[in-house]
């Protein structure tokens, strides 16, 4: 990161936080925030190819500069009126909060995070749309631990497979801090899931995806056997997805999809396999050099989680015949509305559990479902 241009500070608090006036929107200050709805950001930022993500919003960036946010801080831009109005975080912001910078010399040297100041329409023109909320932070992505340490530290996980509607990746990582804990709880996401640092799954997670700690997997192995491979030698599989015409939809099936389901499923498919042809030549060739990605699965239940299958299969155990927070170390594994899990990854899991929905219910909302497996189960 290079060094910001010094400036004089306008405004001081008695904990002595620093105040940035700026006044002109092309300022290389201000580049983190510069041109928000550019097509090509969006897209990096929803494959995690970014290494910096924004908080927008008070609500947010509240949670992002507190205590338990997992990220360091860059700076924040912000209206008068919210510099008046979040004055009971500055001295706190400065204690414990620091940006990074590097001097001449090479060396790491600790300063003050930049809290610029600007009026309204400058905030607008730089962003590039109609910012009404007033302030913005922008906070590193710093590269992510490996997933054995984050599942040696953690007791309950939830495994995301293609689900890359925002809404769903940032409401479950909302629902993952406030019903797991984000200190002992964490998120897997496959690589074709959207990034839950995506500016909007920021924002539908009220700053929870930078509290709960996730990372990132490059599929299953379907070739690995299923723990349930010889009970269906001579029979039908009853662990098959929806037969065909039938539509699987959270946590319940029915024999057709909605237009705005469908043009949901067109984009996520294309998403999907522009990730995967982007990634297919990496994982080749980490299998090429002898070191394959782990198995999520077997990673899972090899640091004693319980791997648990979501499906609306009438086969899967009704999940309140399980007694409540009964499971050891539960790993609740769900997949994108529409196509559900693999039926693969539903096979080897170790338990197959169902949400059991009144008669003649359309569909439940995956994050929904996820609310209530963690309700129940933990």
């Amino acid at each position: 990161m290079e060094p910001r241009p010094s400036e004089e500070p306008s405004h001081q608090t008695p904990s002595a936080v620093t105040f940035i006036p700026v006044s002109d929107a092309s300022s290389p200050i201000l580049a983190d925030y510069r041109d928000l709805k550019s097509p090509s950001l969006r897209e990096n930022e929803f494959r995690g190819r970014t290494t910096l993500f924004i908080a927008e919003g008070e609500t947010v960036t509240r949670t992002v500069l507190s205590e338990g946010s997992l990220y360091p801080v860059r700076s924040v831009i912000l209206t008068e009126h919210h510099r008046d109005k979040m004055a009971d975080v500055w001295e706190d912001l400065t204690k414990r909060l620091v940006s990074t910078t590097t001097n001449g010399s090479g060396n790491q040297q600790q300063v003050p995070i930049p809290i610029y100041v600007a009026p309204q329409p400058l905030l607008e023109q730089l962003t590039g749309f109609h910012f009404h909320r007033g302030v913005l932070a922008s906070v590193d992505i710093p590269p992510p631990p490996p997933l054995t340490d984050i599942l040696s530290t953690s007791d309950v996980a939830v495994v995301l497979q293609r689900v890359n509607g925002i809404d769903n990746v940032g409401s479950i990582f909302r629902n993952v801090a406030c019903l797991a804990g984000k200190d002992r709880s964490c998120v897997l996401l496959t690589r074709d899931c959207c990034h839950p640092l995506y500016r909007k799954a920021v924002r539908v997670s009220v700053g929870h995806a930078a509290r709960v700690r996730f990372g990132i997997i490059d599929g299953w192995d379907e070739s690995a056997p299923s723990r349930d491979d010889h009970e269906h030698e001579q029979e039908d599989d009853p662990w098959e997805g929806p037969s065909e015409g039938q539509y699987a939809v959270g946590k319940t099936v029915r024999t057709k999809p909605t237009k705005r389901e469908r043009k949901l499923m067109r984009q996520e498919s294309r998403r999907a396999t522009a990730i995967n042809q982007e990634t297919e030549g990496d994982v080749e060739a980490n299998r090429a050099s002898g070191d394959p990605p782990p198995d999520p699965l077997t990673l899972l239940e090899q640091h004693g989680f319980t791997t648990i299958a979501f499906t609306p299969n009438p086969h899967a155990t009704d999940i309140r015949s399980i007694p409540r927070g009964s499971l050891a170390k539960p790993a609740i594994i769900v997949g994108a509305e529409g196509p559900g899990l693999d039926t693969s990854t539903i096979r080897r899991a170790q338990l197959k559990i169902r949400i059991p929905m009144a008669e003649g219910a359309d569909s439940l909302n995956v994050a929904t479902s996820v609310a209530i497996a963690l309700s129940w189960l933990v």
